[in-house]
């Protein structure tokens, strides 16, 4: 799966202006690859791998997969436990509400970091229950010296039916 998003930018700098191929003027570009194998007893093995892509030059982020890059297991009775690289819950949630479609949060950080991942971290996502539905994350920093640092917990809460959609990280 993929986004690729290039234009053609004018902008004003100092006294004159330049006129340039730019990636991502919407959205970031990105390839991805995801997969899903069913176990037994109703539980599936799953991962993704995404990375952001330069559609102008056809470089990518600092790290081959830095968008994300996750396995784990799901099921219709428990839901989904995935271990990785994984968006924040403030992203994952704030993107279903974004009328730009990753647009706004991709390129802001309004009042926090809102496109954040989290290395090394395992992240809970429930089934939906008449509409709602709870979701944990846990980054277990792993700093070389303090172990403690960069460590992230995070939880959700989410309803959703029809056209409303409610949501508190």
């Amino acid at each position: 799966y993929g986004i690729v998003d290039a234009g053609v930018a004018y902008k004003k700098a100092g006294a004159g202006t330049v006129t340039s191929l730019d990636s991502g003027l919407n959205s970031t570009s990105r390839l991805g690859f995801r997969g899903t194998e069913t176990l037994s007893g109703g539980l599936k093995a799953n991962f993704n791998l995404e990375m952001g892509l330069k559609a102008d030059t056809g470089g990518n982020d600092a790290a081959l997969f830095a968008r994300g890059a996750w396995v784990g297991l799901s099921s219709a009775d428990f839901g989904s436990v995935n271990l990785g690289r994984h968006k924040s819950l403030t992203y994952i949630y704030g993107a279903q509400i974004d009328p730009f479609m990753d647009g706004l949060l991709g390129k802001t950080d309004m009042m926090f970091k809102i496109n954040a991942v989290r290395d090394n971290s395992i992240t809970y996502t429930s089934n939906s229950f008449s509409g709602f539905s709870v979701a944990g994350q846990y980054g277990f920093g792993e700093k070389t010296g303090d172990a403690t640092a960069n460590r992230v917990t995070s939880v959700a809460a989410s309803y959703i039916n029809g056209p409303l959609n409610a949501n508190i990280v």
